[in-house]
């Protein structure tokens, strides 16, 4: 039983409910104590409704009816009316709660000040003030807990295994709002199960994939539709959110797949000793392997073969990639590369992918040279996976791309489809490493002016975005500001200080334009308070540069279009664009 401001509350007691947050519909409402448990009351309303809520929402219906409107509207409470001496034990875990845990704490801005209250007068346990709300509904485990990735190489390895705490499983579990409401929508979770688990288990070579679910239990579905809850369709959700690929029915067909001879697929464009580290992660490897090995394979996505492998990489993406997208195959622009450790294990080779990445090829004007004869190669997915990060293998994955680039003399440039902030330092650092290396004057050649960026970025495939970037990494360089132990907002040095400041005005200008384009883009050439006048001009007049080029390719690369016999009036156009766009530079 619970004492409640010298009462004693037992099954029978009438009750008020107050200070729920959760469901806040349901405050004021009287009913009876119909069962207790550890320290939650069940509480069956007067319109039959049971709830299960915590001691400190529940208050005496008759003792308490008149007064507590008034003193919870003046935001302050009386303690010979408050409850008083109520323990709490703190939640186990902070997710996946059933049964006697289902439902999360509930306190509103006037319980808070009661507590407030309490804790002044000593009343309160100090031990659960920092305790954190729970917004998870009940019954619900969160998917980057429980959902295991493992890469097998034969019927009896353990394999490579990797969970998913910084996964993105919400692409995979989640709720659809179809009512577009403020009413949350439940990502990441899987609701409707005691201890559920996922495991995808794919061959280290072929990727065939296999994915099983299992659970202790499964929770009464009258439970959850008291709270409004479905069960989450577990394998229903994993088919749909990679509906391209060809998982096996058993686990059977993937130790098959195991046991076949295996090459990965494509052209072999390096090879180089595995590092002592990456042996070791692959469970055997370290005794029975001999000279292991990493080894990168370049394929063009238009073969039945390269087709099925490409599809099976993209499950990876859903799982690893922020709001990543798959790509659309067979296409023959689509260019991926993989990195494979590959050890001889029992006289036969066996493989374990360690990432991939793959580019887009797509038209492109060489603005420079006044050619339309040159393309783009856009990076558009780079993948490591997990146990293999941080080991330096996304860097050879980014040089496998420049290299592939630098054998194509059609190939302008290499680009990077919305970069994260960890892959845009991985490749500033790449590239500076780079350019020290083969550059005889080093990172101090950027310093020599546009024709000297123009002419490395033709050599090494680079875009002037990131040539820019060089250039001010050059900068510190030159002024000697590359210690890490000295923080540059605190340095005086004036050749610090010039530096930033340019550097700032750069790129506010070029955040400005970015603006502009966005503006063109959604409402036309209306101006907003955000940009001012003189950076929309500019913004539009690159706009329409871009706008003539597209339509002006449009016309020559069409199906009815001619490239010979209108490439002199293309050339016309891009010149018209290019002093457009000379103004814009300027």
């Amino acid at each position: 039983s619970v004492i409640m401001a010298g009462n004693e509350l037992t099954t029978g007691s009438r009750v008020r409910l107050v200070g729920l947050t959760g469901r806040v519909e349901l405050n004021e409402k009287t009913g009876l104590i119909v069962g207790e448990s550890e320290d939650r009351l069940t509480v069956k309303l007067d319109e039959g409704t049971e709830i299960r809520v915590k001691p400190a929402n529940v208050l005496q219906a008759i003792a308490l009816e008149q007064d507590l409107p008034r003193e919870i509207e003046r935001g302050s409470l009386q303690l010979t009316k408050n409850i008083g001496n109520i323990k709490t034990s703190r939640p186990r875990s902070k997710h996946a709660r059933f049964a006697d845990e289902a439902i999360a704490e509930e306190i509103d801005e006037s319980q808070a000040k009661f507590m407030k209250v309490q804790e002044q007068d000593g009343l309160h346990e100090s031990g659960d003030e920092d305790e954190i709300e729970n917004d998870d509904p009940p019954f619900s485990t969160r998917a980057n807990e429980v959902v295991t990735i493992r890469l097998i190489r034969s019927r009896a390895d353990k394999g490579v295994s990797f969970d998913l705490k910084n996964g993105f499983t919400h692409q995979v579990f989640f709720q659809e709002n179809k009512l577009q409401t403020d009413e949350k929508i439940h990502e990441e979770l899987i609701i409707g199960y005691v201890k559920p688990r996922v495991e995808i288990i794919y061959a280290s070579g072929s990727l065939k994939p296999w994915f099983d679910f299992k659970f202790e239990s499964k929770v009464d579905i009258r439970q959850l539709r008291k709270e409004n809850l479905t069960h989450t369709n577990v394998i229903k959700s994993v088919e749909n959110a990679t509906k391209f690929c060809d998982y096996a029915r058993l686990l059977g067909a993937v130790h098959a797949e195991t046991d076949l001879p295996f090459e990965p697929v494509g052209e072999l464009v390096g090879e180089f000793p595995a590092p002592r580290t990456a042996e070791e992660l692959i469970e055997g490897t370290g005794n029975e392997a001999c000279g292991g090995r990493l080894v990168l394979h370049h394929f063009i996505a238009n073969t039945a073969d390269s087709v099925r492998l490409a599809l099976r990489l993209q499950t990876l993406v859903i799982w690893l990639i922020e709001c990543g997208g798959c790509i659309e195959v067979p296409d023959e622009n689509w260019h991926v590369i993989t990195l494979y450790h590959a050890a001889e294990v029992q006289n036969r080779t066996v493989y374990c992918l360690v990432g991939f990445v793959t580019a887009y090829r797509y038209w492109a004007y060489d603005k420079f040279e006044k050619q339309i004869d040159k393309c783009r190669l856009r990076l558009s997915q780079c993948v490591v996976l997990p146990p293999f990060q941080r080991k330096g293998h996304a860097s050879r994955l980014l040089r496998a791309v420049y290299h592939l680039a630098r054998g194509n003399e059609h190939i302008l440039d290499v680009t990077v489809e919305d970069p994260s902030p960890d892959f845009q330092a991985m490749r500033d650092v790449a590239d500076a490493c780079m350019l020290e290396a083969e550059l005889n004057g080093g990172l101090a050649e950027l310093l020599q002016g546009m024709a000297a960026l123009v002419n490395i970025g033709r050599r090494f495939k680079l875009c002037m975005r990131q040539l820019r970037r060089l250039a001010d990494v050059a900068e510190f360089h030159k002024a000697g500001l590359t210690d890490p132990t000295v923080d540059p907002e605190t340095c005086t040095l004036e050749a610090l200080i010039v530096l930033r400041r340019r550097i700032k005005k750069r790129l506010y200008h070029e955040c400005l334009i970015q603006q502009g384009r966005g503006l063109v883009e959604n409402h036309g050439h209306e101006q907003s308070s955000d940009c001012s006048g003189e950076g929309m001009a500019l913004a539009s007049s690159a706009a329409n540069a871009d706008e003539d080029e597209e339509a002006a390719s449009a016309r020559v690369w069409g199906p009815d279009g001619d490239p010979e016999r209108r490439k002199e009036s293309l050339r016309q156009q891009f010149a018209v664009s290019d002093a457009r766009m000379s103004g814009y530079s300027s």
